[in-house]
C-alpha cells in the first residue's frame, strides 16, 4: 500500500498530524494528499449539478459553495452568467407552476383534434398523440 493510499484510508480518523507521525511523512505532504483526494469527491460545478443542488435544499450562495468546494465569488460569477441565469430561471419557472407543460398539452390537444378530423391516419397525428400520451404519463409521476 502507497503512502497516498494510508494517508486517504486515516483520514477521517486521525490529524493530518498524527497520519504524518504514523506514516512518517510530512504534515505538508499528508495536508496535499488530503485536498485532492477530496477535491475529487466534489460534484463539478455543471447547470445539471447546480440544479441537484437545489433539489437538495442547497440555494445559498455560501452552501453552495461548500457543496462544490468553490469559492462564493465562483458561484456569483456561474450565477451571473447569462446563459446559465436564463436556462435556470426558465426550469425553475417550469419546475414550480408547471404551466409550460398544461400549456404545450393543451395545444397538442388542439392540433390533435384538428389531425384527427382532416388526417387521421397520418404520421403527423400518430407523432402528436404519443407525444401527448408521454407527456401525461409524466405529468402523472412528477405530481
Amino acid at each position: 500500500m502507497t503512502a497516498k493510499e494510508r494517508i486517504i484510508e486515516q483520514y477521517r480518523v486521525f490529524t493530518p498530524e498524527e497520519i504524518a507521525e504514523n506514516i512518517g511523512v510530512s504534515v505538508y505532504y499528508v495536508n496535499r494528499v488530503i485536498k485532492a483526494h477530496t477535491a475529487n469527491l466534489r460534484l463539478p460545478l455543471t447547470l445539471k449539478n447546480y440544479v441537484a443542488a437545489h433539489h437538495q435544499g442547497i440555494t445559498k450562495k455560501n452552501d453552495l459553495a461548500v457543496y462544490f468546494g468553490v469559492s462564493r465569488w465562483t458561484i456569483n460569477r456561474f450565477e451571473s452568467k447569462p446563459e446559465i441565469k436564463e436556462y435556470f430561471e426558465r426550469y425553475m419557472r417550469f419546475r414550480e407552476d408547471g404551466m409550460y407543460l398544461k400549456n404545450l398539452s393543451q395545444e397538442l390537444c388542439g392540433i390533435l383534434e384538428m389531425l384527427e378530423l382532416f388526417e387521421p391516419k397520418s404520421r403527423t397525428a400518430k407523432a402528436v398523440k404519443a407525444i401527448l400520451d408521454q407527456i401525461r404519463q409524466y405529468d402523472k409521476k412528477d405530481n
